[in-house]
């Protein structure tokens, strides 16, 4: 209708990404790191060169008897960076590494000395004859186009004209200097051997494309055993560098006595010179790696740094798998905006080669029965979700044509299915919304088995059978297996909530990481819980998860928890052993009911899971080169701290006792009344009293806290701020301070965490109690192909039997699990307020003594800290300490901003 051109868009605005602030933070890191890379690329080159000219001959900075010092420091020079990498790592194949490093010794230490700096110069910078000619073979079994293969011949051709201009111009000074032909000679030899240093960089792609099989092999052993050949290179690199130096001075007529006679002010140039050369080249190194991960190679570093660097595209399958359940008309609008991301991936579009997608929506409980009629209808939610789609559909097809005929709803496919029914919707793009609306009489309801539905779905029959079908029609089953692994590692599954929104963006970061690491199996997106000033506890305690919990995982070992509402998962990961198959096993103990199907308070899960985790160590260590023992330590030391955490809250209200003038003991007889008291409720109480009494709990805690957390008092009557309450303040104040500036991003979050202390004994010791009381409680949730269906259903999806025996039994068994889980949560707990009570009633003389230092530093006394407080507080802070220094080791997340 030409009149009708008003119209009414959503706006959909993405509040955690302020997209210009990123470019500029990308742009003044870009900037940065280019000038440090070459400041430091600089000083190192020449300091090099200065070592090189202090033992060059007719040089005044050091006498000629003491020329070995140079030389000595020279090869030094060359073997750090191999002492360092064999400290590292105890892992090149023996006659590349052999011709390198002699190369290398030879061409600095006997040649180079020999020439001027110009020239030395000159050399360096030339010495990669076999990159250029590894480059243009590379990028030829790669089929590159001219424009990339143009550019390595070039280079290549310049090389070798360099060499030729370098003897030319030297021999033909003087024809008969035998001594300068020799070095002459020496420098070409050697600078040529140098470059097989970066053979390593384009072996890869050449065995990829090479139909050798020898080719192949070599850089599949290679690849296995990585770390020896590293060790077994570095001793080769010290030993001949070693040789090197050893020979020459004696060939030399050197005497190596004058390294012990050397004057104090050579000493020190020489000494300056190298560790200068040394910190440098280290710096240098680092900073380098950064760029490689900012992907500001080509861009940025071109003179220092440019590498080629060739990879090869594969298409990848994504599949958006979305649950939903009763979630609200704006939740469901969110996430179908989001689902639409269309116009970012056209189905046909071949500019887009990188990944393409198709929609999923499993609707849980989605029929209801109407008097009067046959059959089951849509119940309200269900058509919401029909109606939103078409509005989406109409905004997103909208063109900047005022006259264009466009089609103002989407095509729609319905078809009758076993478990309920199923919609095909045609974006406006071409690719495709599937909605399954499950019937809970025709098939098991709840978010695990949906997930189960869409594993099974996705990647059992649509990845497998048509696989199936070829080996039917007579192809191999070792050509199949190939494909099918490749497929598998290709296949990617988007999990989403029903009130998750997000953006294409997000989505092409994770398929970032996957496509990066390939071994990784699962990556999972930042989270930001959105709404009222009621969630700001959670968005504090979301980033203290993301910034530091989820990045110690990951630097130690590997994150164990993706979350269910935005993460990436790998199908080769989730159709490996023990995985898709366990998940889709109908519990049967008491045990696995905790495990897999309570979801709303996953606190007892988590503890749950981990427990099994650590009684499987031997054999993850085994299977996971990413799960350690010491990883394991660590999982350990986090879950004796939750378990602990009640006593650890009493405590901390207990310690605050000064400003009350009550005896320590008895403030903490008061601390610990108030959670007993609701222990013995929540045992009788019904759930939603429970939570009623939390709640006017959590408000008389909230004022508590508000005291606790001016510890500041505690400074000036203490009048120092080196005491173990104002210490922990200040230590924890600064770690989520600069925390926070490392993500500079989510920075405004930090401001939540003045809530989040005044909520930590809500969380902390009120939730405990209540998510483990409630621990039996597993009722909580969250919100073509025939054949296969019903072979599904019946194997794994077919509504539960009503069995009241059984029902009654697992009641039960639950009942017993809680009564047992609980009795020894709360037993360790009240063993270790027990021991702090006895020795702080008794007051038994164990304490430790410190001295007691003012603000300006003064002596004022000493001070007595009870060791049991003190423990206590080493302990609540130890593990965010440890995930301070991870997240330091770690320094990725912004290398991360300013690559994408």
């Amino acid at each position: 209708r030409p009149w009708d051109t008003a119209r009414e868009v959503p706006i959909i605005e993405d509040e955690n990404t302020p997209w210009k602030l990123i470019k500029l933070l990308r742009l003044v890191t870009l900037c940065a790191v280019a000038v440090i890379v070459f400041g430091l690329a600089l000083c190192s080159k020449t300091s090099f060169l200065l070592l090189i000219t202090m033992s060059s001959e007719g040089t005044k900075v050091i006498p000629d008897e003491q020329k070995p010092v140079a030389l000595l420091c020279i090869g030094c020079a060359l073997i750090t960076s191999s002492v360092l990498l064999f400290l590292k790592s105890i892992w090149k194949v023996f006659f590349f590494e052999l011709m390198a490093s002699a190369g290398g010794a030879i061409l600095t230490i006997v040649a180079m000395p020999h020439l001027d700096i110009v020239t030395n110069v000159t050399i360096l910078n030339g010495a990669a004859f076999l990159s250029a000619l590894l480059q243009m073979v590379a990028q030829c079994k790669a089929k590159e186009t001219n424009r990339f293969l143009v550019p390595s011949i070039v280079g290549l051709v310049l090389i070798i004209l360099g060499y030729a201009l370098f003897v030319a111009l030297y021999i033909m000074k003087d024809l008969t200097d035998l001594k300068m032909a020799t070095w002459v000679g020496l420098a070409v030899g050697a600078s040529l051997l140098v470059s097989f240093n970066w053979w390593e960089n384009y072996f890869g792609l050449i065995s990829e494309h090479s139909s050798s099989l020898v080719v192949k092999r070599l850089y599949y052993d290679m690849r296995r055993c990585q770390n020896i050949l590293n060790m077994l290179s570095c001793l080769l690199r010290i030993a001949v560098t070693a040789s090197v130096v050893g020979a020459y001075v004696p060939l030399s007529q050197m005497d190596w006595d004058v390294v012990r006679s050397i004057p104090a002010p050579q000493t020190r140039v020489i000494a300056i010179t190298v560790g200068v050369q040394l910190i440098s080249s280290a710096l240098c190194h680092w900073f380098s790696l950064a760029a490689c991960k900012m992907h500001a190679m080509r861009r940025c570093f071109i003179l220092p740094l440019y590498l080629a660097s060739l990879s090869v595209m594969a298409l990848l399958m994504i599949y958006l798998c979305a649950t939903m359940w009763h979630e609200t008309y704006d939740e469901m609008m969110n996430i179908i905006i989001s689902i639409f991301m269309d116009k970012y991936r056209p189905r046909d579009n071949i500019e887009f080669n990188d990944f393409s997608f198709e929609a999923h929506i499993y609707f849980d409980d989605a029929f209801l029965d109407v008097k009067g009629s046959r059959g089951r209808h849509l119940n309200e939610y269900a058509k919401n979700l029909i109606e939103i789609i078409s509005e989406t559909y109409i905004f997103t097809n909208i063109d900047e044509k005022m006259f264009i005929k466009k089609q103002q709803h989407p095509k729609q496919t319905i078809i009758n299915t076993p478990y309920g029914g199923r919609v095909i919707v045609k974006m406006p793009h071409g690719n495709l919304i599937l909605i399954h609306f499950k019937d809970k009489e025709r098939i098991r309801h709840k978010k695990r088995w949906s997930q189960v539905m869409y594993l099974y779905y996705l990647l059992g029959f649509k990845l497998m059978t048509k696989y199936y079908a070829l080996w039917k029609k007579g192809d191999t089953e070792g050509s199949l297996k190939k494909e099918i692994q490749k497929e598998k590692h290709n296949t990617y599954l988007l999990v989403l909530d029903g009130d998750t929104d997000f953006q294409p963006a997000a989505v092409v970061l994770l398929v970032d990481r996957l496509k990066m690491y390939p071994r990784v199996g699962a990556a999972c997106g930042r989270i930001h819980p959105t709404g009222t000033p009621a969630v700001w506890f959670q968005k504090f305690e979301y980033a203290i998860s993301h910034w530091l919990q989820k990045t110690a995982e990951h630097v130690f070992g590997c994150v164990l928890c993706s979350p269910g509402c935005f993460s990436l998962f790998r199908a080769e990961a989730l159709m490996d052993d023990n995985v898709m198959k366990r998940y889709a096993t109908k519990s049967m103990e008491a045990s696995h009911y905790v495990q897999y199907d309570q979801r709303r308070r996953w606190g007892p899960s988590t503890f749950a899971n981990i427990v099994d985790l650590l009684g499987s160590t031997t054999a993850l260590s085994k299977r996971n080169s990413s799960i350690s023992r010491p990883f394991m330590f660590y999982q350990l030391f986090s879950l004796i701290s939750a378990i602990l955490a009640p006593a650890t809250i009493c405590l901390m209200i207990a310690s605050m006792s000064f400003m009350f003038r009550l005896h320590w003991s008895v403030a903490l007889v008061l601390a610990v009344i108030p959670p007993a008291i609701y222990l013995g409720l929540c045992f009788k109480l019904k759930a939603d009293t429970q939570i009623t009494v939390a709640a006017v709990l959590s408000i008389m805690y909230a004022f508590l806290m508000l005291v606790v957390a001016m510890a500041i008092i505690a400074m000036v009557k203490d009048k120092t701020i080196f005491t173990p309450s104002s210490m922990f303040v200040i230590v924890m104040a600064i770690i989520y301070f600069t925390t926070a500036l490392m993500h500079p991003q989510e920075f405004p979050l930090v401001f939540y965490g003045f809530l989040y202390i005044i909520c930590i004994p809500s969380a902390y010791l009120l939730l405990t109690i209540y998510s483990m009381v409630n621990l039996n409680n597993v009722s909580w949730g969250t919100r073509e192909e025939e054949q296969f269906f019903i072979d599904l259903q019946q194997k794994y999806l077919e509504p539960l039997p009503v069995d009241k025996a059984k029902q009654e039994k697992t009641k039960e068994d639950l009942k017993s699990l809680r009564n047992k889980v609980n009795f020894a949560f709360f037993f360790l707990n009240a063993l270790w307020l027990v021991a702090t009570f006895t020795l702080q009633t008794f007051e038994v003389a164990i304490f430790i003594e410190l001295p007691k230092v003012g603000v300006d530093l003064e002596n004022l006394g000493n001070l007595r800290i009870d060791p049991i407080g003190f423990m206590f507080i080493i302990g609540f802070s130890a593990s965010v300490i440890v995930q301070f220094v991870a997240m330091l080791l770690h320094l990725n997340t912004l290398i991360h901003y300013v690559a994408f």
